[in-house]
């Protein structure tokens, strides 16, 4: 019993002193697209996404890193007017993305390691609105607002090393606040998050870069 006890000492005390050594780096990157039909109101929804990522470590266990990219939604929508005539809607929305963010690291073993992220996001884009009818494509109306957005969100995640140079990392939830100013309009939305189910997965893939000796 003692044996066991002492092995487990040990072993705990190897994972808590496990450090991602100052100066490795690392390269990781989002892309995705998706797309969402909704049959029973005539809409769908088409979302593409890319966001390539460089980190530093500058501490054992702590890392600097900033990603930027860029991101477009596009939704499409049919109504009837006033004289049941079917109108189209399409509304984008797209956006440069920077967001620069502090990172630590807990080390559980060779395989995987726990982190917390708190990023900053920014984004500079545009959204437009086209509003025609569907029986003839003539435009009814036509809106464009451009738009600077900032914020701050806290979010916790898991890598996991396939080998030494590639890792697979996964971030669950957040909680957070963004602020969002248009021009054109002089409209200004805030709003905090606060998110922890598995529809806010994310997932990453990382090239790890190890620290020069």
């Amino acid at each position: 019993m003692k044996k066991i006890t002492m092995l487990s000492a040990l072993l705990f005390l190897s994972f808590a002193n496990a450090q991602v050594p100052k100066g490795t780096q690392f390269v990781s990157g989002q892309f995705g697209f998706s797309t969402i039909k909704d049959e029973s109101n005539n809409s769908s929804s088409d979302s593409y996404r890319f966001l390539p990522t460089y980190g530093y470590f500058f501490a054992p266990n702590w890392a600097v890193a900033v990603s930027a990219g860029y991101r477009q939604t596009t939704d499409h929508s049919t109504t009837k007017n006033a004289n049941f005539e079917n109108l189209n809607l399409e509304a984008e929305s797209s956006a440069f993305v920077v967001t620069p963010s502090l990172r630590k690291f807990w080390v559980l073993d060779e395989r995987f390691s726990l982190f917390c992220q708190l990023d900053f996001p920014l984004e500079f884009g545009s959204t437009k609105q086209f509003l025609t009818l569907e029986s003839n494509g003539v435009e009814l109306n036509h809106t464009k607002n451009s738009f600077t957005s900032y914020g701050i969100n806290l979010k916790p995640g898991i890598d996991y090393f396939v080998n030494r140079r590639w890792k697979i990392a996964a971030s669950i939830g957040e909680i957070g606040y963004n602020n969002v100013h248009y021009k054109e309009t002089k409209f200004n939305k805030s709003k905090f998050n606060f998110e922890a189910n598995f529809s806010t997965i994310q997932f990453a893939v990382k090239y790890i870069i190890p620290a020069k000796k």
